[in-house]
């Protein structure tokens, strides 16, 4: 017991507030990181400076996560995985165990914490999972995925200078590297 609780506090501190970001866990959407911290944090009777590394990490990455482009704000799905270090980027696919996962994460992290936006999320991935991947026998598509073009949902340089002013384009490409 007393190694886990090492493990977890060292795993709350991979999160940076600076780089918003978990330092060396790779591209894929934290699920498993986001769903054991938030456990944790419902477990009574744990040491609390435990249970507040935690709490911040959780309520912090959660945030990130639950406003950056790793979940469509349209659809509802959340994407598995990112491109480069920030959230703000992710790879177009979308596939129904990791959607699951995520889910499960997002749905834990809203019991530990309360953000109504996760629950908003989480039953906005399950609609589209129902959407998209349920098959005719009413089970789930755990092979089924969805790819997309990047193109198809990015913009490119040429259409936003056509779009936006000098200003505008100068702004936009600050704000999004």
């Amino acid at each position: 017991a007393k190694e886990s609780i090492n493990a977890l506090r060292s795993l709350a501190s991979t999160y940076d507030p600076g780089s918003r970001s978990l330092d060396g866990c790779g591209a894929l959407f934290p699920s498993g990181t986001l769903e054991l911290l938030a456990s944790f944090q419902l477990i009574p009777g744990l040491d609390p400076d435990v249970t507040s590394r935690c709490e911040e990490t959780t309520r912090l990455l959660s945030s990130d996560l639950s406003t950056s482009a790793m979940i469509d704000p349209l659809e509802g799905g959340i994407f598995n995985s990112r491109v480069g270090s920030s959230w703000w980027l992710p790879r177009f696919n979308l596939d129904c165990p990791a959607l699951a996962r995520s889910t499960i994460a997002l749905l834990t992290t809203y019991r530990a914490n309360g953000n109504p936006m996760l629950l908003k999320q989480s039953l906005a991935a399950i609609a589209y999972s129902e959407k998209h991947f349920i098959t005719r026998e009413g089970l789930f598509s755990l092979g089924g995925q969805q790819k997309f073009k990047t193109e198809d949902w990015l913009w490119s340089i040429e259409e936003l200078e056509k779009a936006l002013t000098a200003d505008e384009l100068k702004v936009i490409s600050t704000i999004s590297d």
